[in-house]
């Protein structure tokens, strides 16, 4: 392996028994590299379709997961899948490589799984390496002089419990829930099934689009959002759709298409811009579980940071202040403002759900601390939500942010903290870290218009 690239075949037990690959700390084993592809074999691909009807609910769940990932892989004219915000460019690649010649390969037996990896690995151009939590496979990649590495204790899932430890497990929940006189509230950054032990975001510095590519790409774009033009003589036809669009007149429609045009050349010529002012601001995402049969009373979730970094309530008020990230977009008038009209006012005047969350105090430009408010956080209800941060001053950004949930029935504060860095880097346009951080809108055409 270079020092810089690292191709790693992994072992069936890396998705059953290790964290989600994209949150591993991949720099504890490879500090040099700033590139690595993870390559799944066939027989893994076999493994995992064996274990995903399998009886144990978490072998199961995450084969099924794992072969969901390497199916988005195989749709790729590359057979691979960008791993987006991670420390290193990280992508998940098919392996497809050469038959093991088993005639050259005696000290291995083909019947075997873990010997048909290690011929899968050393069948690979490039010289790859392999990842397994079990000593069987990395005792014969070293054999047959392959390099074999051990994944870190800190990699691993919690320990699976037998399904008589879930039961009784469950029970003893259901029973301490039914005679508590408190909620018992969950609270994890990322999703609770798999919560993050960091969060690690790329600021792209990027040359200019070429003019040639700016054009290809405008061009697609306007494909993918065609619009006719109206005819401006009222004894031409095209005026039912004049009046649906709710324009004043053709004209004026005409002239909003016009500007249309010439703000979507105008996006392109500037995207590398955008993207190194835009991708300043990024989610910090939470998850808040209500783990019990008693409702949280006046919950409040607050959220603070540490650091040369600010919060903002959402992706609107960081897009106000760093810029939007997404490509324009044709409005028009809609008929019927007067309806719009009144259902605001009802909306003013509706009392407030007590199960809906609400601003205490709303974060903006330079704060470090927000607080959200329910007043009746009900049984068993799970929040996913986000809040936004970015960095005040020069970047890198090194900072940490810290949730803290109460509720007037909950004796005490439920905390947690968690370390943000965001750094620039420069990149190139065809580099997949960069794909991943293009808006939807653009990303599925953007290589081969580019």
């Amino acid at each position: 392996m270079a020092d810089d690239i690292a191709q790693l075949f992994i072992d069936t037990n890396a998705f059953i028994q290790l964290r989600d690959l994209k949150d591993l700390p991949w720099r504890e084993l490879f500090p040099e590299a700033t590139h690595i592809n993870i390559l799944v074999s066939q027989t893994v691909v076999d493994e995992l379709d064996h274990l995903k009807s399998g009886t144990n609910e978490r072998r199961r769940n995450r084969a099924r997961l794992a072969l969901k990932m390497i199916d988005e892989a195989s749709k790729n004219p590359t057979f691979s899948l960008m791993f987006p915000q991670t420390t290193v460019s990280l992508r998940l690649v098919i392996a497809i490589g050469p038959v093991p010649d088993w005639s050259t390969l005696s000290r291995l037996d083909p019947n075997r799984a873990d010997d048909r990896l290690v011929a899968e690995v050393m069948s690979f151009a490039g010289g790859a390496a392999l990842l397994s939590h079990d000593a069987g496979p990395r005792i014969r990649a070293r054999i047959m002089g392959v390099q074999a590495f051990e994944p870190p204790q800190s990699w691993l899932l919690p320990e699976e419990r037998t399904d008589d430890q879930r039961k009784i497990a469950q029970l003893e929940r259901q029973l301490a829930n039914a005679m508590s006189d408190f909620p018992r509230i969950v609270v994890a950054f990322g999703p609770l099934e798999s919560p993050k032990d960091r969060f690690d975001f790329v600021v792209p510095l990027l040359e200019p689009l070429a003019p040639e590519a700016q054009k290809r790409l405008a061009f697609a774009y306007l494909e993918y959002h065609p619009r006719k033009r109206l005819p401006e003589d009222p004894s031409k036809p095209g005026l039912n759709y004049f009046y649906l669009i709710g324009e004043d007149t053709p004209s004026s429609f005409n002239h909003k298409l016009d500007e249309f045009e010439r703000d979507v050349a105008i996006y392109f010529s500037k995207l590398h811009k955008t993207m190194f002012q835009a991708m300043r601001a990024a989610p910090i995402d939470y998850a808040i579980k209500n783990d019990s049969g008693v409702a949280a009373q006046g919950l409040r979730v607050e959220v603070s940071v540490e650091g040369n970094a600010t919060l903002f309530a959402d992706e609107e008020e960081a897009d106000s202040f760093f810029g939007p990230l997404a490509p324009p977009k044709l409005i028009v008038r809609e008929r019927g403002g007067t309806f719009d009209y009144f259902r605001t006012i009802n909306a003013i005047n509706r009392p407030r759900d007590p199960t809906g969350f609400y601003w205490f105090d709303r974060p903006k430009y330079g704060a470090i601390y927000s607080a959200l408010q329910c007043a009746d956080y009900r049984p068993t209800r799970v929040r996913e939500a986000d809040i936004w941060i970015g960095p005040t001053g020069q970047l890198p950004m090194i900072s940490t942010v810290t949730l803290e949930v109460s509720a007037t029935n909950l004796p005490t504060p439920i905390t947690k903290s968690i370390a943000v860095s965001m750094e620039i880097r420069r990149l190139n346009w065809s580099d997949p870290i960069v794909k991943a951080l293009l808006p939807e809108a653009i990303r599925d055409f953007f290589d081969t218009a580019r």
